[in-house]
């Protein structure tokens, strides 16, 4: 999170006492500092807390909260940051492939709860749209109910948070967390997304990207509307991110894009295999890398089929859906089958849009 005011300035928005509150203030922003570089450093490093450290900042939170150090601004913080905090011991158990603990996952919700029923942003600390985005989060994977995290994806969405409007987009194509199915709804949701440029990092291009591909495989488009076109906007927000993320696969431009546009051209009797070899070339040895190679020939389909089984459920639909289009492209029903049962196995919880577009192939 930026921090867009000034020491000085937030702590007079935290508590009554000048003095006093830049204290506080400080204290909280090296809090959230703590937050934010130890989630980093479990996903990145599979670094493990120690227990007495998470405790410490807990206490001292919940201490905030419940005394008068703070105003309702800084109260709403505290709430904020104790889930944040809180939320370390579920991605720790996430890494090490335990079960969430539901009951810190409802502690954790529930003080996203309270920031969210304050009905305000507190500048410099949080937005109640990211608020949302992130109790979504808690809701669908740590309690598994994806009701209740679109309910929230729906609230942030609505708030025009980007990732929240991509999410909501692809469940008005698949129905997921009972969204009701509006392909129409959802091409027009994704052009708001692309609109916010790389505001939101990956999410205007993905979306742009799926503005065309709502009107390749469903048929709905705006006048004007392209699938190419459409791709050609998504690699500009892609260009403009590559120095910005130090990469040049962004967004996971080989297999998301180049190879999808590769698929559309081949479907319309265009094949331009030079999409194929940029792919290649910026993609990391593994199951992406060797999917593009099986594109493009050159490696055979068993050698395919045994990195794809050993893919994770994300790579395994993207995966199996890029080689299901293959066959159906070629006319090869039995391969087709296959990758069809990969995906319906794995089920529209990760194969969401893969499934829907793959029922288009099959028309």
């Amino acid at each position: 999170m930026k921090w867009i005011f000034s020491l000085a300035v937030a702590a007079l928005m935290l508590a009554a006492g000048a003095a006093r509150g830049q204290d506080v203030s400080r204290e909280l922003r090296d809090i959230m500092s703590y937050a934010e570089e130890t989630s980093r450093k479990i996903y990145r490093d599979d670094f493990k807390p120690p227990a007495a450290d998470i405790d410490k900042r807990m206490a001292r939170l919940t201490q905030l909260i419940r005394g008068k150090e703070v105003n309702d601004a800084g109260r709403l913080v505290a709430y904020f940051l104790r889930a944040e905090v809180r939320n370390l011991r579920n991605a720790i158990r996430f890494k090490a492939k335990q079960p969430y603990d539901v009951q810190i996952a409802k502690a954790t919700l529930d003080d996203y709860d309270k920031v969210i029923a304050g009905g305000r942003d507190v500048g410099g600390w949080f937005t109640l749209a990211n608020v949302n985005y992130l109790a979504g989060l808690v809701a669908r994977n740590d309690l598994k109910s994806s009701p209740l995290g679109y309910a929230y994806w729906q609230k942030c969405s609505d708030l025009g948070h980007p990732g929240c409007m991509n999410t909501i987009a692809v469940a008005l194509l698949t129905g997921t967390g009972n969204i009701k199915v509006d392909p129409r709804a959802a091409r027009d949701l994704n052009e708001k997304v692309y609109e916010t440029g790389t505001q939101a990092r990956c999410a205007g291009a993905y979306s742009g990207r799926n503005v065309g591909l709502i009107n390749h495989f469903l048929g709905v488009k705006k006048p004007g509307d392209d699938p190419l076109a459409w791709f050609e906007r998504a690699y500009k927000l892609l260009d403009q991110l590559e120095p910005e993320l130090k990469t040049k696969n962004p967004c996971g431009r080989g297999k998301d894009f180049e190879a999808k546009e590769y698929l559309l051209r081949l479907q319309n009797n265009d094949r331009k295999a030079s999409l194929l070899q940029q792919a290649i070339a910026r993609t990391d040895d593994g199951i992406n890398k060797t999917t593009l190679r099986y594109l493009a020939d050159e490696i055979s389909e068993t050698v395919f089929r045994e990195a794809l089984a050993k893919g994770n459920d994300y790579e395994r639909c993207t995966a199996g859906f890029l080689a299901y289009w293959l066959a159906r492209i070629r006319k090869e029903a039995q391969a087709a089958s296959y990758y069809l049962d990969v995906m319906n196995a794995i089920g529209p919880d990760f194969c969401g849009t893969d499934l829907v577009y793959a029922k288009a192939l099959a028309r």
